[in-house]
């Protein structure tokens, strides 16, 4: 009898327990939900300023090479602009009267590797520049087409880059190339785009760098009657300066359109290059073909053709 009425005592205490931990689970949830409806609720619902989205900020710039193959991208450092750009410039550019147009061209890039949108690009009414890579399996038959259109065509000559593990493709001059081997390269090159009336730089970051290397560089443009268009895939390139002192007709690019391959970072970037041909009454973009920047093109195309005349790049070289 004692044993039995001691675990029966036994299980009362631990039925007490537990209603006790029940009763305590009860009131802390109740607590919880009374915390939350008073006083985290209408924090909530006050108002909070607008995070920034990455699509809001320019895009981040480097002068980067070989991020897709087979072109390189850069972009020049750009500061944010909000709302429409105006369709006319205040002011006109050096050499410009009040009212006349800035002029402008873009060179498309890395030509001769696609053969539909290679060709969309070519027909887009526009008077686009068009860069070919010298061994693109579509090359021969794009530049051929590109003459036909009235496009100016360009070799777009392959480079040695900084950074090993960018792969400038076949046809590529490098710092440690000897001047023979260097002229055969360019002969090469230079045969397989017959229709080219000037040479840029593919990749190349290393190689515009070294003076004694486009020294020999820039005397077989000379010689071939060509001119150079620095694509200024590194701020330090020599090109430029080097080619303008050898008596090498030449120009530079501003803006590179399609670092980011997003169609509305594009037509910012365009809106970019229009700025500055307002400010400088001319201006050289570099694009690539990009599903994105074909459509960019097409939706800016009724602002461009509103704020600038676009012209060969041959036209805007000195």
């Amino acid at each position: 009898m004692a044993a039995g009425k001691g675990g029966k005592k036994k299980g009362g205490g631990k039925g007490k327990i537990v209603r006790g931990l029940l009763l305590f689970g009860f009131l802390a949830a109740t607590l919880l939900a009374a915390f939350v409806l008073m006083i985290l609720r209408p924090f909530e619902n006050q108002r909070r300023p607008a995070v920034r989205s990455s699509r809001d900020k320019p895009p981040i710039v480097h002068f980067e090479e070989g991020a897709a193959k087979p072109g390189s991208t850069a972009i020049e450092p750009q500061k944010e602009k909000k709302g429409p750009a105006p369709v006319v410039s205040a002011k006109p550019g050096p050499g410009r009267t009040a009212g006349e147009l800035p002029v402008l061209a873009i060179v498309i890039d890395d030509m001769g590797y696609q053969s539909e949108l290679d060709e969309e690009l070519l027909r887009l009414d526009l008077g686009l520049t068009f860069a070919f890579l010298p061994h693109g399996p579509h090359t021969a038959t794009q530049a051929e087409l590109a003459a036909k259109l009235g496009r100016e065509v360009l070799l777009h000559f392959p480079m040695e880059p900084d950074d090993h593990r960018w792969d400038p493709g076949p046809g590529a001059a490098t710092i440690g190339m000897s001047p023979a081997r260097l002229r055969e390269v360019f002969a090469e090159d230079r045969s397989l785009v017959p229709q080219a009336v000037g040479i840029n730089n593919h990749m190349g970051s290393r190689f515009t760098r070294d003076s004694a290397a486009m020294r020999g560089f820039l005397a077989l443009v000379r010689d071939s009657r060509l001119f150079f268009l620095d694509s200024l895939t590194s701020p330090d390139s020599v090109g430029y300066s080097l080619a303008k002192e050898m008596g090498v007709k030449t120009g530079r690019r501003q803006v590179f359109l399609d670092n980011v391959r997003d169609q509305a970072l594009i037509v910012t970037q365009i809106r970019q290059l229009l700025a500055i041909a307002e400010q400088q009454g001319e201006a050289i973009g570099i694009g690539h073909p990009y599903p994105q920047t074909l459509a960019a093109l097409r939706a800016a195309r009724p602002e461009i053709m509103a704020r600038a005349r676009m012209l060969a790049v041959s036209r805007l070289l000195q």
